[in-house]
Parts: C-alpha cells; sequence; structure tokens
C-alpha cells in the first residue's frame, strides 16, 4: 500500500459505484482529488455528511452517463460494481469507458 500510497500523490481518481464508501476514503487520503459517483441517493448523501476531506466529492450519477462526460480521471476504480450490471454488454461498455481515462482497477466478488 505505501507503493501504491506514493504513486497517487498527484493523481485524480474516480470510485464507479462507491456505495458506502469505505474504500473511497481510504483512497483519497493518498491522492489529489477524488470523486465518488454512486447510482443509489442514500450512500452519497452519507458520504458527503460523514466524509468530508478537501479532495474528496461525491455525486449520484449512472455510472455509464457520468463515464461519457468529458472529465478525464488517472484511475478509475470499480469495487464490487460490475456483478451489479445485469445487462452483459453494459458491463464491457461501463469497462471501455473507464479504460479511456487511462488505468483501471476492478475487484469483484464474483
Amino acid at each position: 500500500m505505501v507503493h501504491l500510497d506514493r504513486s497517487l500523490a498527484s493523481k485524480t481518481v474516480l470510485d464507479v459505484g462507491c456505495g458506502c464508501v469505505g474504500y473511497s476514503y481510504l483512497l483519497s487520503l493518498s491522492t489529489r482529488r477524488f470523486v465518488g459517483i454512486d447510482e443509489d441517493e442514500e450512500p452519497i448523501q452519507f458520504a458527503k455528511t460523514g466524509y468530508r476531506l478537501k479532495n474528496l466529492e461525491f455525486h449520484q450519477a449512472e455510472a455509464i452517463d457520468y463515464l461519457s462526460g468529458s472529465q478525464i480521471y488517472d484511475l478509475e476504480v470499480m469495487f464490487e460494481v460490475i456483478e451489479h450490471v445485469a445487462r452483459r454488454d453494459n458491463q464491457v461498455q461501463l469497462v471501455q469507458l473507464a479504460l479511456n481515462g487511462g488505468y483501471i482497477m476492478v475487484r469483484t466478488s464474483v
């Protein structure tokens, strides 16, 4: 984790499907800017009130819509997200859009 910490210090990171924000918060401690998105309002509101750092922000958004925007991130992370995307073609599109930003890290429980 120390190597990862140093390599993220100047990076902008997007957490797709940030959920209850545990990973978002931990990673944000080592990044220049960290953005978490989730389609559900409840975890986003929880995150906005419970996790306040200058470099950390949260938005309610559909992943495919958000990734179709013009912002580019140095790294996109998805922790246990792909298995929740119902249609296989949407799973592929999600990963392709994320890869346009550079690097992607996907962790899944499936």
